[in-house]
């Protein structure tokens, strides 16, 4: 039976998972240069090996309060492909569990109805000890538009200290 691996975080109260085949790495919070005119949900970016990294809060991309920083807070930077392109962005997260191991099996298919977020987000849920964890669909996390302007607005912000 193939077994999957997915990082595990919080949101407020929430549980999300991602692939970890779609994470590149978790960072400690540090300072994010901001950007301006960017989206809301867009924090700014963070200079990692020399290349600027959008960074967005992912509480605000699920219609929750923005993120406060904490000494828990990590940014989980994600790589993925979109169109044949590319893509390195970083995702506020309250707080980051762990990996763990899922078969087909033991993940449901998302509920249809009672949903607040757009179809496709979510790849299923699954319970792990006694408390549901959403499994997010990273392509379907950013639109490619966002995506492109996030990437290209995202370089003129490398000078910075970040």
């Amino acid at each position: 039976m193939k077994r999957n691996s997915y990082i595990t975080f919080r949101l407020g109260q929430e549980n999300f998972a991602l692939p970890v085949t779609h994470v590149r790495e978790v960072l400690d919070l540090e300072y994010i240069t901001p950007l301006p005119l960017a989206p809301a949900h867009v924090r700014g970016v963070v200079k990692i090996r020399d290349e600027a990294v959008p960074v967005v809060d992912l509480r605000t991309r699920f219609l929750m309060p923005p993120s406060v920083g904490t000494l828990q807070t990590r940014i989980i930077v994600m790589e993925f492909s979109l169109e044949g392109k590319s893509f390195v962005v970083g995702g506020l997260a309250d707080t980051v569990q762990e990996v763990i191991e899922l078969t087909a099996e033991e993940i449901s298919p998302p509920p249809s109805v009672g949903s607040q977020w757009k179809a496709g987000l979510i790849d299923g849920i699954t319970l792990r000890d006694g408390a549901f964890i959403v499994l997010l669909n990273v392509e379907t996390l950013f639109s490619c538009d966002e995506l492109r302007t996030l990437v290209n607005t995202a370089p003129q912000a490398a000078g910075t200290e970040a």
